[in-house]
């Protein structure tokens, strides 16, 4: 009997703890908040707003009132508790991961849609490599001209279209040779709310994602099709290209509390040379001779303080410095030894609003990878077999003769016999 009440003073004690985590929000939407923004719980500490941009941003009533007023009519579509949890998720992991101050974060979104290609790479990736990747998403696919390692070596690769463009603001963003090698990113979920006022989208990554919309246009079905050559499926894209197609469809539609997608991507501190701080549009903020390595790492590092001092500032210095802290942006290289490899220390997390669509979307993904796996089951399970009789026939009966003549026509064979199997 005793163990007994024991046992049930243990699963109280234990509901009660759950219960209080499971209700602890960081920011709660007013029904009201229209004129009056986020309300920050009261109960946040020193060391949450210390180590996350988004509630530095947010402490601050001008900046607060600003995102809210500028997305009030999509979030009620949405609805605020859809919006409640994505943003007090994605600042539970900013307080966690900043915390131990080593690493740095900034966001990107993109329309919804888009990430039937993210998923469709990391799948088939993760299935040929049997593993799983929680903590990382692929935002672009691998390309042989992602070779760019830090910002100083971008930009001077661009310099003169920076000096001499007529639309300087515009030449990054909207140039195709430029922008495979960028992606636009914002050091909390919502700045740029003031250069995003009005009904244009602007530079706010938090207004993309509600919005679900991208700055260019994009072909996504082409971009499928380039995925499967990079696992040497050629074939297998003209079989699915239909069902694949579907999925991209069925994530495109309308629906009442449909977001788009938010990335929160962090990096740490000894490879955020891949990024550099911008002017809308893309273009180096500080001049082109300037160490833009070192000057991203400290606008990050400073964004949080800075925002923070903002509150305890005369009226005329608070002015003056409103639109340059709404407005600092950066922009991320895609290059494959850091930015697409999953184990080099970023970690990208993805957010987005579960409706009707997507929980069939999960669903049919899941069935389209198993079918395209499938197909390449018989080389996984007779590659392993024919390298070892390549290496035993080459242990006993080796000579120089086999050595130069027979063994690369033998490996060559096998290399075709491969892919043919491959692209059934």
């Amino acid at each position: 009997m005793k163990q007994i009440n024991l046992c049930l003073k243990f699963t109280f004690i234990f509901l009660i703890f759950k219960t209080n985590i499971l209700s602890f929000n960081y920011i709660k939407i007013d029904p009201n908040f229209n004129t009056i923004g986020f309300n920050i719980n009261n109960n946040i500490t020193k060391y949450d707003i210390q180590n996350s941009p988004t509630l530095s941003y947010l402490s601050i009533p001008e900046f607060n009132r600003l995102a809210l007023q500028n997305n009030y009519k999509k979030i009620c579509t949405i609805g605020f508790t859809n919006i409640e949890s994505i943003i007090n998720k994605a600042v539970e992991r900013e307080t966690q991961i900043l915390g131990t101050n080593n690493n740095v974060v900034v966001y990107h979104a993109h329309k919804r849609e888009l990430i039937v290609l993210q998923d469709i790479y990391k799948k088939i990736y993760e299935k040929l490599n049997q593993i799983t990747l929680n903590d990382f998403e692929f935002l672009r696919l691998p390309d042989s001209s992602f070779k760019f390692q830090n910002g100083n070596e971008f930009i001077r690769m661009y310099e003169n279209e920076i000096r001499y463009s007529s639309f300087p603001f515009n030449i990054f963003d909207n140039n195709p040779k430029i922008n495979k090698h960028i992606i636009a990113t914002n050091a909390s979920i919502f700045g740029n709310s003031l250069y995003s006022a009005g009904h244009h989208i602007g530079e706010c990554t938090f207004k993309y994602f509600i919005k679900s919309d991208n700055i260019t246009n994009i072909n996504i079905i082409d971009l499928c099709k380039n995925t499967f050559p990079l696992f040497k499926l050629s074939k297998a894209f003209n079989k699915y290209k239909k069902q694949i197609n579907n999925l991209i469809q069925l994530l495109a539609e309308n629906e009442s509390t449909k977001s788009g997608i938010l990335l929160q991507i962090f990096i740490p501190k000894n490879i955020a040379s891949i990024l550099y701080r911008s002017n809308p549009g893309g273009t180096p903020y500080y001049n082109i001779n300037c160490n833009h390595e070192k000057y991203a790492l400290e606008s990050l590092e400073l964004y949080t303080k800075n925002t923070i001092q903002l509150l305890n500032t005369s009226f005329y210095t608070f002015y003056n410095k409103f639109n340059e802290l709404d407005e600092i942006q950066f922009r991320l290289l895609i290059n494959n030894t850091e930015t697409l490899n999953p184990y080099s220390g970023i970690k990208i997390f993805r957010y987005m609003v579960e409706t009707p669509n997507t929980k069939k979307y999960k669903s049919e993904l899941e069935k389209l990878i198993n079918k395209i796996t499938q197909d390449t089951k018989i080389i996984m399970d007779t590659k392993p077999i024919i390298q070892n009789l390549c290496k035993f026939f080459q242990d006993k009966y080796w000579t120089p003769f086999i050595e130069n003549k027979v063994m690369p026509c033998i490996k060559n064979y096998i290399s075709q016999t491969i892919e043919n199997l491959t692209n059934v």
